[in-house]
């Protein structure tokens, strides 16, 4: 997959369960594997039998490729072009009727603050912002919302 000596990472495991049931747990793969079984089972359903059998039904083999984290650049600042507002709702929120501002975010820049309650509208979501709660555009882009 293209990643280089030292860049990967596998993580080995087991799907375990006690003879005779139908449902599994993957346990991560040790050398205490049976007891690290009991103990995960425990948690799980409050008890274990650690003289009943268990069986091995899966092994798994995760091989996981570590990459670099992304470096985020901030917003360009750029000035005000055109009003972000594209209309004003109806918004039913816990029972309340409210008149809401339709937003689109692609319009908004660093440091807009958006008054809820709101819907931000973009291509592949809408992020909603409640009556009494107020959003800002953060240096990266992202919307940081907080009460009043």
């Amino acid at each position: 997959e293209g990643f280089g000596n030292g860049r990967t990472m596998l993580r080995r495991s087991i799907d375990m369960r006690y003879k005779r049931q139908s449902h599994e747990l993957t346990v991560p793969y040790s050398a205490k594997l049976i007891s690290d079984f009991h103990l995960l089972y425990n948690r799980r359903y409050g008890h274990c039998d650690e003289n009943e059998e268990v069986e091995t039904v899966n092994l798994r083999l995760k091989g996981i490729g570590l990459v670099n984290k992304p470096v985020l650049e901030p917003l360009p600042l750029r000035e005000k072009e055109e009003d972000a507002v594209m209309d004003k709702v109806p918004l039913f929120f816990r029972g309340e009727e409210y008149e809401a501002l339709v937003i689109d975010r692609e319009k908004l820049s660093q440091d807009d603050l958006i008054e809820g309650g709101a819907l931000v509208t973009e291509y592949t979501a809408t992020t909603f912002i409640p009556p009494g709660y107020r959003g800002a555009v953060n240096r990266y882009g992202g919307i940081e919302i907080w009460r009043d």
